[in-house]
């Protein structure tokens, strides 16, 4: 919607936020799988876990947000689609172990 109004300013604050909050979550999210996985699988579990996910969701996201939109007649349903995500993502948090003041595995 922002690109469509054809502000240069405001898509640069769009982008720019976006970026903001992407770095956020990937921050949070390499640090949580160092701690997931033992030294000897770290490397490839973390790249299996990330790619794995970006490709089955955001690969697809594309596709899944074109489909909302034709199937609801509404530009802003793949806001639902995000919302579904996070909340994915959310829950998850619950059930990962706490490693604070442990000595991570090798």
């Amino acid at each position: 919607m922002v690109m469509r109004d054809g502000s240069p300013v405001a898509a640069i604050v769009a982008q720019s936020s976006l970026t903001f909050f992407i770095g956020l979550v990937n921050g949070v999210s390499f640090a949580a799988y160092a701690e997931m996985f033992r030294a000897r699988y770290r490397y490839s579990g973390i790249a299996m876990s990330n790619n794995v996910t970006n490709m089955a969701l955001g690969g697809t996201a594309p596709f899944i947000a074109t489909l909302l939109i034709s199937t609801t007649d509404n530009n802003l349903a793949p806001a639902g689609y995000l919302i579904a995500t996070a909340l994915m993502t959310f829950i998850a948090t619950f059930f990962l172990k706490e490693t604070r003041g442990k000595e991570l595995e090798l």
